[in-house]
């Protein structure tokens, strides 16, 4: 399955309310392990699990985007560290 949105919040539980944990971006793929009452609940390609509305989701297989260079939150940390920096 993918995501067939630009965005979708995955979530705790299933009800909107509930807190976010992480979220899809188009095409993303995901396994879902279960379905209750319109909701699926999934796991990203990065191993979160969570539900998300069951419609947000298709058939396919999806994909991630291209790696730019090391783990991905190492990544983001060191793009942080470096605008904190510059700001100062």
């Amino acid at each position: 399955m993918r995501c067939r949105v630009e965005a979708a919040a995955v979530l705790r539980t299933p009800d909107v309310a509930a807190e976010q944990v992480t979220q899809l971006l188009f095409d993303e793929p995901v396994t879902v392990t279960g379905e209750h009452d319109g909701w699926a609940l999934i796991e990203t390609a990065y191993g979160y699990p969570g539900w998300v509305e069951r419609e947000v989701l298709d058939d396919g297989a999806g994909s991630l985007p291209p790696r730019s260079g090391g783990d991905p939150l190492e990544v983001a940390r060191s793009e942080e560290h470096t605008s904190e920096l510059q700001s100062h």
